[in-house]
């Protein structure tokens, strides 16, 4: 299972950006697929237009409309996903979104709804997560509870720092 971090941009040169937290954890400590990309507009990554097309990727991303229908892979097999993540302000995610067809295209997995507990910056959606708080959970769901728990604590140490 390859994790991707989409990241915007800006987000690669801020102190406050939680996808270092995931790279450095799953990659380093845990050993696990994680790779990130950065987010280009008029040049999207081909292998993940790939997937999209092929119904092969899933966007961790929240259902916009409290009704609308969101995918969920059975079992939640985090080997056999393909996972996109979008590494950015919730803002910009947005922009990434919707100026990004093939995200469009993939299929989406909204996580149950929980209380972020990121202090490092204002003006964050009610019930919306940061990165490293995303992955915690989708590693918690894909019954790798260890690593969700090394990486919750790296994240509890980097948010109180």
């Amino acid at each position: 299972m390859p994790l991707y971090l989409l990241t915007h941009q800006r987000e690669l040169e801020r102190p406050s950006n939680t996808g270092r937290l995931v790279l450095e954890e799953l990659l380093v400590h845990a050993s696990l697929p994680v790779t990130r990309l950065e987010w280009q507009r008029k040049n999207p990554d081909p292998h993940l237009v790939q997937l999209a097309e092929q119904q092969k990727l899933w966007l961790l991303y929240p259902a916009s409309e409290p009704t609308e229908a969101v995918a969920r892979p059975e079992p939640l097999c985090w080997a056999s996903q393909h996972w996109v993540l979008l590494d950015a302000t919730w803002q910009e995610s947005q922009k990434m979104l919707r100026q990004s067809p093939y995200l469009q295209q993939a299929k989406r997995l909204s996580l149950p709804a929980s209380h972020s507990v990121y202090l490092l910056r204002r003006n964050q959606q009610a019930g919306a997560l940061c990165t490293a708080e995303v992955v915690v959970q989708l590693l918690a769901l894909s019954g790798w509870s260890e690593q969700s728990a090394a990486l919750a604590q790296r994240f509890m140490d980097f948010n109180h720092r």
